[in-house]
């Protein structure tokens, strides 16, 4: 393959992996206003709406992890002492500054910084998932030998995996009785190979792997703008209904968002690749997109930094500009921190 192609290749993966950061700060900027405010308001119906504009981040992410661990050849010692251990060590490393800052700010409790260094932050959840995703590399590879093999995992990813288990949540909600049916008749199965996040990982390799043709990308992005909207209306519907804030529509594997993320993904790779910068912004881009993670890992502090510190929370203010604003504050420090780290031996290699 050639140089040019590889740069083709990878190119999109660094817009997408700039755009999904910025997504999940958005997310985590409105969450201070989103549970405190009116559901009636027009204040969280402004939350409402950038929080489901970030919410499939984290299937960009996976898709993207796919595409390029499966198109690679990544033996399990590889996958253990490179991958998991980066992982772990982040995950350590990250749980116990976490925790120490917490107790800098709201005093030290010894059981809470415990368990707060064993949970880790709320963000860090992707960490342990992701973990488990690349710890089945070795079987991915096998089902992407063939196309019919992963056209069919697909499809029961998004069955089991997407489909089912986001009906029953809305089962549980508005028929109590069938959702715990239903729950029961799952769990009785025990059907766990295609659920998760896995699905997104095969589709990243297949849509970057395999050409799409313009019908189907037109389809694919219809349905992706339909997803958003109704992650959009169907969650302002459902919190007004129930009279407080519900996320059954914002999960990162419900189906609007899933068909959303895949949208998104599909669009970086037939549009994205196509935008014309010089040399010196393709650097600057990659640089960025290499100082995403750490960015990722630090955000949240960042963000309950500036809460505690200097009083910015989106709740306090008119979020309709106030979110897009602080998210960007959020985002200059959280990538101005990471590029220290990144500047730093043995930390840079470990934790960020």
């Amino acid at each position: 393959m050639s140089n040019n192609s590889v740069t083709k290749r990878t190119d999109y993966f660094d817009y997408l992996r700039l755009i999904a950061t910025f997504m999940v700060l958005t997310v985590h900027v409105t969450g201070q206003g989103w549970y405190k405010a009116s559901v009636y308001s027009l204040e969280w119906n402004a939350l409402n709406f950038y929080n489901s504009f970030g919410r499939c981040s984290v299937a960009i992410f996976v898709m993207i992890s796919g595409a390029l661990f499966l198109e690679g050849n990544h033996s399990i010692e590889k996958i253990l002492k490179k991958y998991i251990l980066r992982i772990m060590a982040a995950y350590v490393f990250w749980s116990i500054a976490y925790a120490f800052v917490n107790g800098l700010m709201k005093g030290f409790d010894f059981r809470v910084f415990v368990n707060e260094i064993i949970v880790g932050p709320y963000h860090m959840w992707y960490l342990l998932m992701i973990s488990g995703v690349y710890l089945l590399i070795p079987f991915f590879k096998k089902i992407t030998e063939s196309e019919l093999l992963m056209k069919y995992f697909m499809v029961l990813g998004a069955i089991f995996g997407i489909l089912i288990p986001h009906m029953v949540r809305l089962f549980s909600v508005f028929i109590p009785v069938l959702g715990t049916v239903a729950t029961k008749l799952l769990d009785d199965m025990d059907f766990n190979f295609t659920l998760g996040y896995v699905v997104f990982f095969i589709a990243g390799y297949y849509i970057n792997k395999f050409e799409i043709s313009k019908k189907t990308q037109i389809l694919i992005y219809v349905l992706g703008i339909f997803g958003f909207i109704a992650t959009v209306g169907c969650s302002a519907g459902i919190s007004m209904m129930l009279g407080e804030p519900r996320e059954e529509f914002y999960t990162c594997n419900s189906v609007n968002v899933s068909l959303t993320g895949v949208a998104l993904f599909t669009f970086g790779k037939y549009y994205l690749n196509n935008i014309k910068i010089s040399e010196k912004s393709k650097k600057v881009l990659r640089i960025l997109s290499k100082y995403s993670f750490g960015a990722y890992l630090v955000h949240v502090m960042v963000i309950e930094t500036l809460a505690a510190t200097v009083g910015l929370e989106i709740v306090y203010t008119n979020p309709v500009w106030a979110v897009p604003v602080v998210s960007v504050i959020v985002a200059i420090l959280a990538f101005a921190l990471s590029a220290i780290i990144n500047r730093i031996p043995v930390l840079n290699k470990y934790i960020v």
